[in-house]
């Protein structure tokens, strides 16, 4: 018998309308220039799509912040999308933030950083609850994906990437091409140090 992962049992604990079950980022606004991303991994992940879908009863603000006011709109400013990827084994797990722009990138700071802290919030949550019985060492990492022209591509495993240094290490990447999650997951060339800047 398998023992219970960090993974299983977040899978467990989401709603469904927050799990998104496709391998390809894209904003559901048809007015979007954000274009799809596809997702290319090797093994099991969880995409989670924190903001309401269209036709869901209630405003961001209500469902997953009921605390906040909602004319304070930046209390509650979050990345699109989540993807939680066990490595190793299951002895790390990589957090991947992912903002997707059009062209212009602004803005994606905040966003990532409040993704950042809705993720620890959930982690912590399901590992206080659920009591999973693999518990990974857990990386944060930044992904903003836009149509901007010179951004690089993403290059394949074992080519390694280069993050920009930080609290949060972030990489900006082209929009609408294939990621190779594993990638994006391999150990940082750079340390950890200073912060990036909301």
């Amino acid at each position: 018998m398998s023992s219970r992962t960090l993974l299983q049992a977040l899978r467990d604990a989401f709603l469904a309308c927050h799990v998104w079950s496709e391998d390809v980022l894209s904003e559901p606004d048809s007015g979007s220039r954000s274009g799809s991303t596809a997702l290319k991994a090797r093994g099991p992940r969880l995409v989670v799509r924190p903001s309401c879908p269209p036709g869901s009863v209630g405003a961001l603000n209500e469902v997953l912040f009921p605390f906040f006011n909602p004319e304070r709109a930046s209390l509650s400013r979050l990345c699109d999308f989540i993807v939680f990827y066990p490595r190793e084994e299951h002895a790390r797990m990589v957090v991947l933030l992912c903002e997707l722009k059009s062209t212009s990138p602004r803005g994606f700071v905040p966003q990532l950083l409040g993704g950042q802290a809705l993720a620890e919030y959930l982690i912590r949550a399901v590992l206080l609850h659920a009591k999973p019985e693999i518990v990974p060492t857990i990386e944060y990492r930044g992904v903003l994906f836009s149509t901007k022209a010179g951004v690089r591509r993403a290059t394949g495993a074992g080519r390694g990437l280069d993050f920009e240094p930080g609290s949060l290490p972030w990489i900006h990447l082209r929009a609408g091409e294939d990621c190779q999650l594993d990638a994006l997951c391999e150990p940082l060339k750079q340390p950890c140090l200073g912060g990036l800047q909301g």
